[in-house]
């Protein structure tokens, strides 16, 4: 998520189904101010909850196999893209 903001993207939201991770992320967020709109939230990446058609990249690193849904992922993403 950092290096995708890093990188130049405007709001980046980060999900992830394991609590640690995302408490992680955001002590990390903390100490950087300028990280205001990386987003961490807890959840299934097969049920975002994001309005269909309303994000440009959906980025997934060395966690697919590890997906209980890996159909509704790929769903979900169809969906929530732009």
């Amino acid at each position: 998520a950092l290096i995708i903001r890093l990188m130049g993207a405007a709001e980046v939201r980060a999900s992830d189904i394991l609590p640690h991770r995302i408490e992680t992320l955001k002590r990390i967020l903390g100490l950087f101010p300028q990280f205001d709109n990386v987003h961490p939230t807890l959840g299934d990446v097969s049920h975002t909850g994001y309005p269909d058609a309303s994000v440009d990249l959906v980025f997934s690193n060395e966690a697919i196999s590890h997906y209980p849904d890996v159909p509704g992922f790929l769903k979900e993403s169809a969906r929530i893209l732009k």
